[in-house]
């Protein structure tokens, strides 16, 4: 099959949607298939709208068998003003462009109208439209069948679905035109068949971990190297109140209030929203954590192995993939009621699930963990065990190619 990808970022940039591409196009070109790569210039995510943000220089290369062509994003003037004035036109045209994030990347387009030779083209993920509307319309030029990934973050169930960004009429409308749908938790279909997207073209997309890559983390080095001895309590991900960044701060606060001696460590991505949030916290709090802004592949592995707990308390995950990897260490994870986090975690099993934005029932939950050892290894056991049976590439890759092979036969 030649097979053509379209996501917003992809490889050198390591993240969890990107990620996914970046291991089901790699498995299918080692598989002996011909697999191209559309994305973006973007590192930092801002940088897809705005001219702020660190970009990959290399425009075309193959990595693992894999051709990439990224594409660079324009900026143009009072860019975010004449999006939203956009939006509120009564022209579909307009609307579209200026849906938020307002994204405007030409060269893309322009190779869109170029490409040819493909049998199956998949382009992903809501909220960054232009990528999924370019997969469209190559598919449909060349006749050939087109899925959607939209990796919808559905947040908290019966609260969010009403007012979500992911489910507006236009991006729905964009969604069912798609061949076939690609979702990563079964908890999603619902939710699109209730917004009109037949059952009969959805099928789970291929989500997992290579534990080759995950494990060989050595806490030791991490703590040593920024002199901790007591408990760890880790959040990995983006540092932004939709993950549950700052109840996880305030929670943690309210459990040193009464004496609890754990260290936070949050790793991942600062926004500008944290840093007005983080730089209002008393002094206490900037002691007894550790930020971290982006985090090396060996980090990474160095805190998931150094942790006691991992908690990232988030309504914005379609899975969250870095609960697998913390399971890989046999770590107890905390993740929220809400997106895909639930057919995920099985709530007192092989962790604990808490309302989102509630700070007290997470440290609670925290405080239960820390307190109970005994606990925190039977909980990690349990979803190490599970990683491994349900949520490795080998097994989780067939579930793309068996859509593949299925539309193109």
């Amino acid at each position: 099959m030649r097979i053509l990808h379209l996501v917003q970022r992809y490889w050198p940039y390591e993240g969890g949607s990107e990620g996914v591409f970046k291991e089901n196009s790699e498995r299918l070109a080692a598989a002996g298939h011909s697999v191209t790569v559309y994305t973006s210039d973007s590192w930092d995510i801002e940088s897809l709208w705005s001219s702020s943000g660190r970009r990959v220089q290399k425009k075309e290369e193959e990595h693992q068998g894999v051709r990439i062509r990224r594409f660079p994003t324009k900026t143009l003037p009072k860019h975010q003003t004449l999006a939203k004035y956009l939006s509120m036109l009564p022209w579909k045209r307009a609307r579209v462009f200026g849906t938020h994030p307002c994204i405007w990347i030409p060269e893309l387009w322009s190779a869109a109208r170029q490409a040819r030779g493909f049998d199956v083209v998949t382009a992903g993920v809501l909220p960054y439209d232009p990528f999924i509307r370019a997969g469209l319309s190559i598919a449909r030029q060349n006749g050939v069948p087109f899925v959607v990934w939209p990796m919808i973050h559905f947040g908290i169930p019966k609260v969010d679905e009403l007012n979500n960004p992911f489910l507006t009429p236009e991006r729905i409308e964009l969604i069912s035109q798609a061949d076939h749908v690609l979702v990563n938790t079964e908890a999603e279909i619902p939710v699109l068949v209730r917004h009109g997207i037949s059952s009969e073209k959805i099928s789970l997309g291929g989500i997992g971990v290579d534990p080759r890559q995950v494990w060989g983390g050595r806490g030791d080095r991490f703590r040593q190297k920024y002199r901790i001895s007591s408990p760890i309590v880790l959040q990995l991900s983006k540092q932004i109140i939709d993950k549950g960044s700052q109840h996880t701060v305030e929670a943690m606060k309210l459990l040193w209030s009464r004496g609890c001696d754990a260290t936070l460590v949050l790793a991942g991505q600062v926004t500008e929203n944290f840093d007005t949030y983080w730089f209002k916290q008393p002094a206490e709090v900037l002691e007894r954590t550790v930020l971290m802004d982006y985090v090396t592949q060996e980090e990474k592995k160095d805190l998931l192995d150094a942790c006691d707990v991992f908690v990232m308390p988030s309504k914005a995950e379609s899975f969250g993939l870095v609960y697998c990897e913390a399971w890989l260490y046999k770590k107890p994870v905390i993740g929220a009621f809400a997106g895909g986090v639930p057919a995920l975690i099985e709530d007192g099993k092989d962790g604990f699930l808490v309302p989102y934005g509630d700070a007290h029932f997470l440290g609670e939950t925290i405080l239960g963990l820390l307190e109970r050892p005994a606990l925190r290894q039977a909980l990690g056991e349990v979803g190490y065990r599970k990683t491994l049976r349900d949520y490795t590439w080998e097994v989780q890759y067939q579930n793309v190619l068996r859509v593949y092979e299925y539309l193109t036969s």
